[in-house]
C-alpha cells in the first residue's frame, strides 16, 4: 500500500498474511490448520511500528485454540515493531508474558464471556490486565423471547434440526393464517457457532437433512492479495 491505514478492521489470518507472518498453528484444531501458511507476498504489505492501538474483540473467541497462535503472534509482532526491532518472520515468540515493559502500545479486548481456561490464560499473558465490567451486559431487550434447545443426553445436531422444522413449520402455518400459501414463508434462521469447523460440520448435517445452508467462517478459500 503507498499509505499505511490510519484504521485497519481485519480477521487474525488476513492481518497477518498481510504483515507476511508465518504462524505455527495448532495442528490439533482443524480450523487453525486449514488455514494457508505460505505467503503471497515478497514483503509485508503492512508495518507495525506506528501501531497505538489494538482492539480485539470477542476475545474469548480469537484467544482460543483455532486463533490464539495467529493472534498472539501478532501481538508480539507488534510489539517488536514498537520496540524498534523488526521480527524474522520465520520466527515469532509465541505466549510470551505481557509485563508493564512491553506496554509499547495499547491494548483491549472486549468480551461478553470470559470462561475459567481463558481467565487463567488472561492472567498469566496479561498479569497487568484492567478490566471493566458492566451488570448489564447480557440484559436482553424486553420484547425479545428466549428459548432454550435441550441436547442433553442425544445428538445435539439431532436437537437443532428438530427445532428448525419447527420454526419452518410454524412460519408455514403463520403465512396460511395470513391468506398465503405455505410455500410463500421465508422464515430464515442465522445459526452461531463457535468454532469453524463445527459450522461446517453443522452445514453438512442439516443439508442432508434437506435443509439448504450457507455456510460462513473465517478461513480463506482462494488466493488474496490486498485489502477486501
Amino acid at each position: 500500500m503507498e499509505r499505511q491505514p490510519d484504521i485497519m478492521i481485519g480477521t487474525p489470518s488476513k492481518i497477518a498474511h498481510l504483515a507476511a507472518l508465518i504462524v505455527e498453528t495448532d495442528q490439533e484444531s482443524p480450523a487453525a490448520a486449514a488455514r494457508p501458511k505460505g505467503i503471497n507476498f515478497t514483503r509485508p504489505e503492512i508495518s507495525f511500528e506506528a501501531v497505538e492501538w489494538v482492539v480485539i474483540d470477542e476475545a474469548d473467541v480469537l484467544f482460543d485454540r483455532d486463533y490464539r497462535q495467529t493472534i498472539t503472534a501478532i501481538l508480539d509482532a507488534v510489539r517488536l515493531a514498537r520496540m524498534g526491532s523488526q521480527p524474522d518472520s520465520t520466527e515469532i515468540p509465541i505466549d510470551s508474558k505481557w509485563t508493564s515493559s512491553h506496554s509499547s502500545f495499547n491494548l483491549i479486548l472486549t468480551t461478553a464471556t470470559i470462561p475459567a481456561s481463558l481467565n487463567a490464560y488472561f492472567l498469566e499473558r496479561f498479569p497487568n490486565l484492567v478490566r471493566i465490567t458492566s451488570p448489564n451486559l447480557h440484559r436482553l431487550p424486553r420484547a425479545l423471547q428466549t428459548e432454550r434447545v435441550d441436547t442433553a443426553g442425544g445428538n445435539p445436531l439431532a436437537s437443532i434440526h428438530k427445532k428448525l422444522v419447527e420454526v419452518f413449520a410454524e412460519g408455514a402455518r403463520e403465512a396460511v393464517r395470513s391468506g398465503r400459501t405455505a410455500s410463500d414463508s421465508n422464515s430464515q434462521v442465522i445459526l452461531f457457532c463457535n468454532r469453524a469447523n463445527k459450522a461446517t460440520e453443522l452445514g453438512a448435517y442439516l443439508e442432508n437433512m434437506g435443509l439448504t445452508c450457507l455456510v460462513i467462517d473465517g478461513l480463506e478459500r482462494r488466493p488474496s492479495t490486498g485489502l477486501e
